[in-house]
């Protein structure tokens, strides 16, 4: 009983939804009346009571303001709970529908896996090497350092430099924090466990604070151990520490043992550390200055540099060119065009993937575009046969905005589990693309991560909200009473006619645009597989080894060792012939010098002639099948203490003699200092060392016994397969030192795999969308046809029936499907002509608008259309005139 006359409890007006004037007179009522009972539980007289709590409410403005804002609260509240409850009902309604159509649903989660997978999956790589910031602190500070010349712009992408010019940067510049040189280093480590050959790279002491990397024990290289005579010290990495050395946290100040020397360690890095190629490795050594690196034209380092937060590319650029001018002043002969980039470090850590990645990405995206199409068709025709269902809740009372509200849950709850299906998929993708991927895709930690995650959520919200609306706001717009009138069953409209053949010609533009790119690139690779890289590469194994100084200090002792183990080799049960050399045809590395033809005077270093330079023995050319063109071959003659000779290519010969023979013909400084003089006595075939695609400079070769090197690549022919002789000719390496370790064990054959794994890995992928595309856009068309054909059964029966042939029936269905498909076709080809454009740079020996591709890619797509609309055509002309008639 109230207290208060006259003041009654607002609980039933408020659950009503009363205005906000009555409730604030109710919280008023109510709360004076709640007072007036406390006080009266308190002891007070029921009088007394009711007098203090009007005396305490004295303040009724206030309070009046208090209540306003409990009301609207209240009435956020109960909106907010109407509005999650409704959600709620159409989503467990919109689940009914789906388990109701197992088909159409089991479809529709099908093409958005396969849309959402391969976006995500594509998306997880370019996340990972284009979006991803580097794992080192401040990465945009970092960029690569390198000399070229200025006449030819295109030797930037060597990213090497001379350690004397190196030495003038990092004294002349003020706008690095740091700047590191770095030399790749294949030390062998003995005495502990089996021999290991170790990747590795010696330093400036630098490099850490380049990097950020602080060792977790020890330290790293001191200013003073880049001086001339430094004992070389070494850094391991956390996991080579782990791997090798069992995590002994005294092996700081320990030595190791490396090329037959004992190094000793100065620290070990964190775990999180990782360095980018070439300095990615197991441990790192401080590189002292050698006086012979005084030579400013050996270009054989890597720069690596931090620039100050503060300052911009633009002044960095600008004083690095002022540098270059002032040592082009200095050293006029060895430095004459020299030029100095400056490249960010993700640019080249990308390389040239950066395009190929996003046109793939783009390609996925329009997979999804597609499939979405396909659903849109799906749900419109799903909605006329529903029409008669939202007419009905309309006449009832419903409102048009909860008609798409509905229908948009039907559209985003389909979406979630197509979505979620999706990213099963793209895991799986991810790890197939991480493991066959070219090297940069591979080295990038590709991965679905919480990026990864997130896109996907946000693309199959955008995607259920995009094949969703137009079949809900189509449904919205529902004629209430045509579809309530008895003869509306099965009627369609123009409109809806016209929107779903809009659709069909979309996927089939987007099929055709995807078709076109992807024949291109297949082109383009068969074109580049057929390019003769002047060697046969079947049969032939590959293996590199280097031998320790301390126990091989001679030439003459390196040289006995490659002539002992070329010997063994070629004994082997299948073995043609063995050769050693430097550098691998098509493995990337690279050594180009410059030298000067007798009887020809230079102004300057930067005006002789260049080549690059493989130190080879006599059976090399044998081995990978070079051919010789004139002359004669490299022979055991040519060794040290004889005269100097060497081998060109014919390109080298049309170079520097062109309508003349090379042989006898003489070049200064080629095969070492500049006072030797070496005779041309052969001339070989060229030889594409850098990949089938790039057009390599002249080459020479000089006997490799003559300069025998320390660190070789031996190459052994066989009849089989390469790989299974590994074993034996390591056996063979082992009798001749036990202590000797080989590795980078392969075949010519993976070289040149590799060496178009790029083109293969973009070409592959994106064929498989162009198929995927062109799969859904003549499904898609199918359906529309067949729906067509369905929707139009009673017309096709009074035709029948006035005397129109089976033959009238199907050309008028096909003329249907024939419209719409050249109108795809020709929205096709002009959206592939622009687009081609984009990836020229992609291609090789093929135009963008090359006429067979742009001629033959819509005649394939014209006859998988005229399949796709002749089978609904053969059903229409099958329809019984009196089943169709009475069934009406």
């Amino acid at each position: 009983m109230s207290l208060i006359p006259g003041l009654k409890r607002p609980f039933r007006r408020v659950v009503h939804g009363p205005t906000i004037a009555e409730d604030v007179d109710a919280e008023i009522a109510f709360h004076l009346e709640m007072r007036a009972e406390q006080l009266a539980a308190a002891g007070l007289a029921p009088a007394v009571a009711r007098a203090e709590a009007l005396k305490q409410f004295g303040n009724l403005d206030a309070f009046t303001n208090d209540c306003r804002v409990i009301s609207r609260q209240r009435e956020r509240d109960m909106r907010r709970f109407d509005l999650m409850d409704a959600l709620r009902q159409d989503l467990r309604y919109a689940a009914r529908q789906l388990r109701r159509s197992p088909g159409f649903t089991a479809v529709a989660i099908l093409l958005l896996a396969l849309g959402i997978g391969a976006t995500s999956a594509i998306f997880s790589v370019v996340s990972a090497l284009l979006l991803r910031p580097l794992p080192y602190a401040h990465p945009e500070q970092l960029a690569m350092l390198a000399e070229y010349s200025a006449r030819d712009e295109s030797a930037k992408d060597g990213m090497t430099t001379s350690y004397a010019n190196f030495l003038d940067w990092h004294a002349q510049a003020t706008s690095f924090e740091g700047m590191a040189v770095v030399q790749e280093w294949s030390p062998s480590l003995s005495g502990n466990g089996e021999p290991e050959r170790i990747k590795a790279a010696l330093v400036y002491p630098e490099m850490f604070r380049v990097f950020d990397a602080r060792p977790m024990l020890g330290r790293g290289f001191l200013p003073e151990e880049a001086a001339e005579g430094s004992e070389i010290r070494v850094v391991l990495s956390h996991g080579f520490w782990q791997r090798r050395f069992g995590g002994d946290r005294a092996i700081v100040g320990k030595t190791i043992i490396l090329n037959a020397r004992a190094r000793t360690v100065v620290g070990v890095l964190p775990a999180g550390f990782r360095a980018p190629p070439p300095l990615d490795g197991d441990l790192w050594g401080n590189l002292p200055f050698d006086p012979s690196d005084d030579c400013r034209t050996c270009r054989h380092l890597r720069v690596f540099a931090r620039v100050k937060p503060t300052v911009p590319p633009a002044r960095v650029r600008a004083e690095l060119g002022a540098i270059a001018a002032r040592l082009e002043a200095a050293y006029p002969k060895e430095n004459a065009f020299t030029r100095i980039a400056f490249v960010p470090l993700r640019e080249r850590v990308v390389g040239r993937l950066r395009e190929p990645l996003w046109l793939l990405l783009g390609a996925a995206s329009l997979v999804l575009l597609i499939a979405c199409a396909n659903l849109s068709n799906l749900l419109i025709a799903r909605g006329v046969a529903r029409a008669r269902e939202f007419a009905i809740r309309t006449a009832l009372g419903a409102n048009r905005a909860r008609a798409v509200r509905q229908l948009l849950t039907e559209s985003v709850l389909l979406a979630a589990v197509g979505g979620a299906a999706g990213l099963a998929l793209a895991l799986l993708t991810t790890r197939w693309l991480a493991a066959v991927g070219p090297q940069a895709v591979r080295a990038g930690e590709v991965g679905v991560d919480w990026r990864v995650i997130a896109f996907s959520a946000a693309l199959t919200l955008v995607t259920g909200l995009a094949f969703g609306m137009v079949p809900a706001l189509k449904a919205a717009t529902t004629d209430v009473h045509e579809f309530l009138k008895e003869g509306a069953r099965g009627s369609t409209s123009g409109g809806g006619a016209r929107l779903r053949g809009a659709l069909v010609v979309s996927q089939l533009a987007i099929a055709l645009t995807l078709l076109v790119g992807a024949s291109l690139l297949i082109k383009s690779f068969a074109r580049l597989q057929r390019v003769d890289p002047g060697l046969r590469p079947a049969g032939v194994l590959t293996l590199t080894i280097s031998l320790p100084s301390a126990s091989y200090p001679t030439p003459e002792s390196r040289s006995a060792f490659f002539t002992r183990l070329i010997e063994r080799a070629e004994a082997l049960p299948g073995v043609r012939s063995a050769a050693a050399t430097t550098n691998i045809p098509l493995s990337g590395n690279m050594d180009r010098v410059g030298f000067g033809v007798e009887g020809q005077t230079y102004t300057s270093d930067a005006d002789m002639p260049t080549a690059e330079r493989y130190i080879v023995t006599p059976g090399y050319f044998a081995t990978l099948g070079i051919a010789l063109k004139s002359g004669r071959l490299l022979t055991p003659d040519d060794r040290v203490g004889r005269a100097h000779v060497m081998v060109v290519d014919d390109a080298l010969e049309r170079q520097l003699w062109p309508g003349e023979s090379a042989v006898g013909k003489r070049i200064r400084g080629a095969a070492g200092g500049d006072s030797i003089v070496s005779t041309v006595v052969g001339v070989v075939g060229h030889v594409r060392h850098y990949g089938l695609e790039v057009e390599s400079g002249g080459q020479l070769y000089v006997p490799f016994l003559a300069r025998p090197s320390s660190y070789s690549n031996v190459l052994v022919r066989t009849a089989g397969d390469p790989l299974a002789l590994a074993s034996a000719v390591r056996r063979e390496v082992r009798a001749l030192d036990p202590n000797l370790p080989i590795f980078d064990v392969t075949s010519m054959e993976q070289f040149l795999d590799a060496s178009v794994a790029g083109r293969r890995f973009i070409m592959g992928l994106l064929g498989a969308f162009a198929g995927v595309a062109i799969v859904m856009a003549a499904v898609g068309l199918y359906g529309v046809v067949a729906y067509a054909v369905s929707q139009r059964t009673r017309e096709i029966g009074l035709r029948m029936a006035l005397g129109a042939q089976r033959s009238d029936v199907t050309r008028m269905v096909v003329r249907e499907g024939v419209v719409l498909t050249a109108v795809g076709v020709a929205v096709g080809l002009a959206a592939a002509t622009a687009s081609t454009r984009l990836m020229a740079s992609l291609l090789y020996g093929v135009s963008a608008t090359d006429p067979l591709v742009m001629a033959g890619v819509p005649a394939l797509l014209f006859a998988v259309a005229l399949l796709a609309t002749w089978l609904p055509a053969r059903r229409a002309a099958r329809v019984d005139p009196m089943v169709a008639l009475r069934s009406e």
